[in-house]
């Protein structure tokens, strides 16, 4: 294994935000996924949106401020962050049930660094609603980031007990598998971590990080 190829994975800071999920250097260092308030929640259905496809019923709730939503929107894909942060609170406060929100605020404060209240807001996401994926796969990154190997750990494993989805740089499973590659080397459990990447490149051939990282570990 080559001397540094963890630090070497958690040294980024460029952001990018392509579509329906956006990824970003420093996300990519962790093999997430993250998918953006302006393309994961475009609208607001008349009531509540589905919370996943395990979803049993949904339970109708007054729509939020549509406008709001849009100025919110619009200032997260600008990277008016701190603009973007106060609207969201605010959408927040309006739609406490939605876990869509307390989600899309989660990343605003992640792009601004805001570690701890981000990882605070995709905890709410996730216990909004359990079968959130990218909410529990973001909160991981975020505890890597706070150095909170252990529970970093909790919320992959969450993911990878649901369904796969389709997704891109990878599936969601497959990005699971690569994070959890991260917090196994960091804890110094080498093979596991090779194992992790292994299972991340059975899922997604093509997934270049975990070529890299595999590289790396070797």
């Amino acid at each position: 294994m080559q001397q540094g190829w963890l630090e070497k994975m958690l040294v980024c800071g460029q952001w990018s935000a392509p579509g329906l999920i956006w990824v970003s250097s420093l996300s990519l260092c962790f093999g997430i996924a993250l998918p953006a308030a302006v393309g994961y929640a475009q609208s607001i259905p008349d009531s509540s949106p589905p919370l996943d496809d395990t979803t049993v019923e949904v339970v109708p709730v007054p729509r939020p401020n549509l406008g709001l939503l849009s100025q919110a929107q619009t200032a997260f894909r600008e990277e008016r962050y701190p603009e973007a942060e106060l609207l969201w609170r605010e959408l927040v406060s309006q739609w406490p049930d939605s876990a869509e929100m307390s989600y899309s605020l989660g990343m605003t404060l992640h792009r601004q660094f805001k570690i701890e209240e981000a990882a605070q807001a995709y905890v709410t996401a996730a216990v909004l609603n359990p079968n959130h994926r990218e909410a529990h796969v973001n909160l991981s990154l975020a505890r890597i980031q706070l150095g909170q190997m252990d529970e970093a750990l909790e919320p992959l494993e969450h993911v990878l007990r649901l369904p796969d989805r389709p997704s891109e740089p990878a599936s969601i499973h497959a990005m699971a598998y690569y994070n959890r590659a991260i917090v196994l080397g960091r804890q110094g459990k080498l093979e596991e971590s090779r194992e992790a990447v292994d299972a991340a490149l059975a899922i997604a051939p093509d997934f270049h990080e975990a070529k890299e990282l595999i590289d790396l570990i070797r």
